[in-house]
């Protein structure tokens, strides 16, 4: 993996750019990492707006550097914590350790841990196998209704007047 040109980051670090801008140099920076194979959850090569946002509002990303009319402006340092987050993440970290690990770094320190070959075996969280659960059956009540139940499922006796009226309560609803 090479890290992204520190001349090009140091330019970047006195640059603004939008929240698509800021995306697209994300998307850069993570083709020339290499990052990407993480196929846990719904974890992606490079983050949407939204996604950011969601950094940003947990602390991992900084907030934007200023505004530019109605568009937030970021710089340099949010892309290496950003792409130092999908490296993290790449290699199965959670966001809870990943925010340990670059919250307060400064510029060089992020470049650095985007450059070096990061070895953090001890923490990596590898996904446990997906054990396969009981099969649900499909039960057809009726024209355009269907009662889905897990195979095994039982259900008290005392609760049994509950989740008809709830079913029933549901049932009396417009479907739009």
């Amino acid at each position: 993996m090479t890290a992204p040109d520190k001349a090009k980051v140091e330019r970047s670090a006195h640059e603004e750019w939008t929240m698509d801008e800021l995306i697209e140099h994300v998307r850069e920076g993570v083709l020339r990492l290499v990052v990407s194979g993480q196929s846990r959850y719904k974890v992606t090569d490079v983050p949407d707006a939204r996604t950011v946002r969601y950094y940003i509002s947990m602390g991992l990303v900084d907030q934007p550097t200023g505004k530019r009319g109605t568009f937030a402006l970021y710089s340099g340092m949010h892309l290496l914590q950003i792409l130092a987050i999908k490296k993290l993440q790449a290699q199965y970290l959670t966001i809870r350790k990943i925010q340990e690990l670059i919250h307060g770094r400064s510029p060089d320190e992020l470049q650095e841990l985007l450059g070096e070959s990061v070895r953090l075996e001890e923490l990596v969280v590898r996904p446990s196998p997906v054990k396969a659960g009981a099969p649900w059956l499909r039960h057809e009540l009726g024209p355009g209704i269907e009662l889905h139940v897990k195979q095994g499922f039982t259900v008290d006796p005392s609760e049994l007047q509950e989740i008809l009226d709830t079913v029933a309560g549901i049932l009396k609803k417009p479907v739009s």
